[in-house]
């Protein structure tokens, strides 16, 4: 799935605000339903970095717990290449609570092509089937 939309609220949005810094790319979102994972993957360029592209990742399992609802859990995250994992180390933590998954999911629309959720934090989220 592809990320179309995004509302984020409250402090997140300040911290999007890195736009002249940062510009995001693609947002993918690919889910094992069998090992109950999901990976969200966001691109990105980094300018005044002779536009060095990166790539953020991040890992989580996830548990139904009704049938329009999951809970989230935090495994892993990763930033590549190593050089922007140097470059953001003093605030790996400001980019992780970005994009932390923790927390709850409700799928409040979905279709073959289209979901559209919200999380415990007042975010929704708009995605799109990729082509294969």
């Amino acid at each position: 799935m592809e990320l179309q939309m995004s509302v984020l609220q409250g402090v997140k949005k300040t911290k999007l605000g890195l736009r002249e810094f940062i510009r995001l790319g693609d947002f993918q979102q690919q889910i094992d339903i069998d090992r109950k994972l999901a990976l969200n993957v966001v691109q990105f360029n980094v300018a005044g970095l002779g536009a060095l592209s990166g790539c953020f990742t991040v890992k989580a399992s996830y548990e139904p717990v009704s049938d329009s609802r999951v809970d989230i859990k935090f495994i892993e995250s990763t930033l590549v290449p190593d050089q922007l994992q140097q470059l953001f180390k003093q605030n790996y933590d400001l980019l992780l609570s970005i994009f932390n998954p923790e927390g709850w999911l409700e799928i409040t629309y979905v279709d073959e092509e289209l979901r559209v959720g919200r999380d415990d934090k007042g975010n929704i989220f708009v995605l799109e089937r990729a082509r294969r």
